[in-house]
């Protein structure tokens, strides 16, 4: 990972390609996606994020609701102060 273009001061970044090979997904997240706590001050962290990503069924279209729905029963009414910006490509 590297910041976001034009956030920060330049830096080097690698730049690289693959294409998507069938069956396969990529997903982009900001980091409100993971960065929301819960009462007990416990951050979701990416890990939580990457384990409700990896039990969605494929091709439903509903991952960014998923990924709101999750984070919200984590935060048990602790309002999320960041973005949650989710991007899901699937190839079939």
């Amino acid at each position: 990972t590297t910041p976001a273009r034009g956030v920060l001061a330049p830096t080097a970044a690698a730049a690289s390609s693959r294409a998507i090979r069938p069956r396969e997904s990529l997903r982009l997240f900001a980091d409100g996606g993971y960065e929301g706590h819960n009462p007990g001050g416990q951050t979701h962290g990416p890990a939580h994020l990457e384990a409700c990503l990896s039990n969605l069924p494929r091709g439903n279209g509903s991952h960014a609701k998923a990924v709101r729905d999750d984070l919200a029963a984590f935060a048990a009414g602790t309002p999320i102060a960041g973005d949650i910006t989710l991007v899901s490509i699937e190839s079939r």
